[in-house]
């Protein structure tokens, strides 16, 4: 086996660097998927918190509404002690309302910090394959240079000994030719 034959041909290479292109495109795609989606995440929480909130509002609003149309009626009905535990009751569950939907915001701003670390992750793992990517492509650059030297220097060995400039000594070692003589320039 002759060194032409370990070094990489030119189409290999453009094929190396396809591949490593396409790679390069699919992790990008990939980080860009994982952030967009932990957006729509986040935007998906907050409306829905913010719609649970509205809703808890209007069935609150509604509930005091309907106590107060309640308890006018009851007190000209001579009701008024009823209506008044009533209303405790009721302010009472109105409070755990607005304490679970307080619970509901801290959940919601808690998920949605969370939500934004996973973001910052994901663009920090892509921030890195990247820079790995770009590493491996200066590495193969670098590489590839060193072999586009070797390839060069074959040639033009390979071009001497076509030429008759350059053989093997008759006892060994390598001999090149200096005008009509042979001279040894292994040692």
């Amino acid at each position: 086996m002759n060194p032409e034959q370990n070094n990489l041909q030119p189409d290999d290479l453009r094929a190396l660097a396809l591949q490593l292109a396409a790679f390069t495109d699919l992790l990008e795609q990939r980080g860009d998927h994982v952030i967009q989606q932990t957006r729509e995440a986040a935007l998906h929480i907050g409306q829905t918190a913010k719609s649970a909130a509205a809703s808890s509002e209007r069935m609150t609003a509604g509930a005091i509404e309907q106590f107060r149309q309640a308890a006018a009626s009851v007190v000209s009905d001579g009701m008024r002690q009823p209506m008044e535990d009533a209303a405790r009751t009721m302010q009472g569950s109105t409070q755990n309302i607005l304490k679970a939907t307080n619970e509901l915001e801290t959940r919601v701003r808690t998920a949605g910090r969370g939500l934004t670390a996973t973001a910052w992750k994901a663009f920090v793992a892509s921030a890195l394959a990247s820079v790995t990517v770009i590493g491996v492509a200066v590495y193969m650059g670098m590489h590839t240079r060193q072999d586009i030297a070797r390839a060069e220097w074959t040639g033009l060995i390979n071009a001497a000994i076509a030429n008759g400039k350059l053989t093997q000594c008759s006892d060994g070692g390598l001999c090149a030719r200096a005008g009509r003589k042979w001279v040894r320039i292994d040692q």
